[in-house]
């Protein structure tokens, strides 16, 4: 308290007593939390990551300063790895972005539970090709069946497409040779009225030529055409005269008048009867 003079208007003094109060310091706090690599504007400053604490000055009610003590928070950043395997030329599309063999990396932003950003780094591994080679001989005439497609003469290569261990496509190339016809020929000559049997068949006058299959060396069938020729029946005459009472022998065959005529057999030069009347 302190008492000034002063000089009334009909100058005599007159006394003041002056009485001051001193309001006490108005402070405030302000905490806060902003997500990583953000920033904010309080009172024109700008907090962030290089400024992450201040003091702002404010004109309270009563017209005096107020001061408020800024603190400010930043979030670590949320990160997560995605590391995954394709099979050889697949895609598949993460967080809207497509990732295949043209694009096996990134990094995707997704929004945390505190309304942050979160990264995720994504990698991806294209798996190669899984591919293998069936080459095999088939039989003249013959066929099998590969994965469902039938491989023959018409149809000697392909390709054939099955699902691997994991799951992915394997491809295999097929190649077909197909072995040629194996063909032989059996001409002969029978004897008049022969007959004979090849494998299993009887050839003779009646069943001159037919085809015989076998089973060669390496497993396939041949053929073999059968082409038979009956000889022609060799005959003779022999006309003799005898005297009375008289007989001769003929190819071991005793002829006399109790036995005028018959019939002999001789073996031809081609081993063939000959028949002598």
């Amino acid at each position: 308290m302190e008492q000034k003079s002063f000089t009334a208007a009909n100058g005599c003094d007159s006394v003041v007593t002056v009485t001051v109060t001193e309001s006490p310091l108005i402070t405030g706090v302000f905490d806060t939390t902003i997500c990583n690599g953000a920033s904010f504007v309080f009172n024109g400053t700008t907090y962030d990551a290089s400024n992450l604490s201040g003091t702002e000055v404010f004109t309270a009610a009563n017209g005096c300063d107020s001061v408020v003590t800024v603190t400010v928070t930043e979030s670590p950043l949320i990160t997560g790895v995605f590391d995954t395997t394709i099979c050889n030329g697949a895609s598949f599309v993460f967080n809207g972005t497509t990732y295949d063999a043209s694009n096996l990396s990134g990094t995707e932003v997704f929004t945390a539970a505190n309304g942050c950003d979160s990264v995720v780094t994504v990698t991806v591994t294209e798996l190669p090709l899984i591919t293998g080679v069936f080459d095999t001989t088939i039989c003249n005439g013959a066929s099998f069946v590969f994965n469902g497609t039938t491989y023959d003469a018409s149809n000697l290569s392909g390709t054939e497409v099955f699902t691997a261990t994991n799951g992915c496509d394997s491809v295999v190339t097929v190649t077909v040779t197909e072995s040629p016809l194996i063909t032989g020929v059996f001409d002969t000559t029978i004897c008049n009225g022969a007959s004979f049997v090849f494998n299993g068949t009887t050839y003779d006058a009646s069943n001159l030529s037919g085809t015989e299959v076998f089973t060669a060396a390496n497993g396939c069938d041949s053929l073999v055409t059968v082409t038979v020729t009956e000889s022609p029946l060799i005959t003779g005459v022999f006309d003799t005269t005898i005297c009375n009472g008289a007989s001769f022998v003929f190819n071991g065959t005793t002829y006399d008048a109790s036995n005028l005529s018959g019939t002999e057999v001789f073996t031809a030069a081609s081993g063939c009867d000959s028949h002598f009347f």
